[in-house]
């Protein structure tokens, strides 16, 4: 199972607009079938492209960077946009989210457990589940 998940601020948006999250400080709470789960947040973008097209010489486009990160590179963040060096960039703003241990996360043992028998018998594993899950209730 990923540890890490990128939530789109729009999303997250929605989901709280819906009353389906909570939001408080840099956490968040969703509530699945199989109860609450808690995921630390830190603001991060989605690179979705070059501004205006043309090539990527950062080869950063589809990447998910935190603000610590970007800050670290030198790119200048604001609203949807970032700048590399000259380089433009349309970026997607959100939250980088790891699931909070103890809040709903299975045990790495019960991962591990869960991920075998989802290969033997050809089940979704943990993290497709959440994933359709996402998609199908919060969205």
């Amino acid at each position: 199972m990923s540890d890490k998940y990128f939530f789109s601020q729009t999303l997250i948006d929605s989901w709280h607009d819906d009353e389906k999250v909570k939001m408080g400080g840099d956490a968040l709470e969703i509530n699945t079938p199989k109860g609450k789960r808690e995921y630390s947040l830190e603001p991060a973008c989605r690179v979705l492209g070059v501004s205006g097209g043309g090539e990527d010489p950062h080869g950063v486009v589809g990447m998910v960077l935190t603000e610590e990160e970007l800050a670290q590179k030198g790119a200048d963040l604001y609203l949807d946009s970032c700048i590399f060096g000259e380089t433009p960039y349309d970026v997607e703003p959100g939250y980088m989210a790891v699931m909070i241990a103890g809040a709903g996360a299975p045990s790495p043992k019960a991962e591990e457990a869960a991920a075998k028998k989802a290969d033997e018998t050809g089940e979704s594993s943990e993290d497709d589940l959440l994933a359709d899950y996402l998609k199908k209730t919060l969205s």
